[in-house]
């Protein structure tokens, strides 16, 4: 009784069980071969380098074109920064240089302009290509710009930190921010 217990047979597959297998294998392997890699990579920021373009032609290929980098900048705030600059990243090889950015945890926004609404300041501590700053700003602002997500002109009121984050990210996209 022992020797039949452990004695076992063995099955053997089918020739469809085969050709199941292979297929499936196939496709796991076609699988891991594709790229899919959306040619956009992040960067640190540089500390030389040009002012950022402002875009007047928004048409809506543009419009679709900037929607898909909205979601791209959003995925790289991961990296513990408050903003994402348009020239993070390199699409195929080459810096983006359009005046874009996003503010992480909110929108992102194109062709930004501050207007001071208060003479009243803040010290803001920032930083810019591992350059670290305290910066006296204007403790309340407004910020015209384009809303990428909703493609529309919005004016938003900033004070506090959030003033900080948004007369930083246009400073530093117009190369106005002190040690550049």
């Amino acid at each position: 009784m022992r020797a039949m217990l452990g004695k076992r047979k063995i099955r053997r597959l089918k020739p469809i069980q085969w050709a199941i297998i292979f297929v499936f294998s196939t496709l796991v392997l076609a699988w891991m071969l594709i790229d899919t890699s959306s040619g956009i990579e992040y960067r640190h920021s540089v500390r030389h380098g040009d002012a950022a373009n402002r875009v007047l032609h928004l048409d809506d290929s543009y419009r679709k074109k900037m929607q898909k980098l909205h979601y791209e900048l959003k995925r790289f705030c991961d990296r513990g920064s408050d903003i994402v600059f348009g020239h993070n990243l390199l699409i195929n090889g080459e810096i983006f240089t359009d005046h874009v950015f996003h503010v992480c945890g909110g929108s992102t926004w194109l062709n930004a302009v501050v207007h001071v609404r208060s003479e009243l300041r803040v010290s803001c501590q920032e930083e810019f290509a591992s350059i670290y700053r305290s910066v006296p700003r204007a403790k309340e602002i407004s910020v015209k710009a384009i809303d990428v997500e909703s493609w529309s002109e919005r004016e938003v009121s900033a004070e506090g930190k959030q003033s900080c984050i948004m007369q930083h990210a246009v400073d530093i996209l117009e190369r106005k921010w002190v040690g550049l």
